[in-house]
């Protein structure tokens, strides 16, 4: 998925509210990435996850910006996929609310790392 906060030209109501009882977030778009490629091995003790996503999908092109301010992660969830149980991301560490909606759709971007494309 492709959360993007901010997409000059959005209408109001055309938002997404990711909403609880006492706070709503809003996202401009959220799309689904259909290039995007994860593959997940299970191992003994735990997992490897390997995901592949075209810089292009996200409007990064290197070739002019090859460092970017920003963060991947995942979420994991119960059995039924419907509950989140954790959320482990490369720079956020500040992930413990997994009950909330808009707190874990809310951007942190002081937290985020720096993304470099090297040849």
């Amino acid at each position: 998925m492709l959360y993007q906060p901010s997409v000059p030209g959005t209408p109001r109501a055309a938002r997404i509210p990711f909403a609880s009882p006492w706070q709503t977030v809003f996202c401009d778009r959220v799309t689904v990435l259909k290039q995007a490629q994860v593959a997940v091995t299970r191992r003994e003790r735990g997992f490897t996850l390997e995901a592949s996503v075209p810089l292009a999908a996200l409007g990064w092109d290197p070739l002019k910006t090859p460092t970017v301010r920003g963060d991947v992660g995942r979420v994991l969830s119960d059995q039924t996929g419907t509950d989140s149980s954790d959320r482990v991301y490369w720079s956020n560490q500040d992930t413990r609310m997994v009950s909330d909606l808009p707190s874990e759709a809310r951007l942190q971007p002081n937290l985020w790392g720096t993304l470099v494309v090297e040849r």
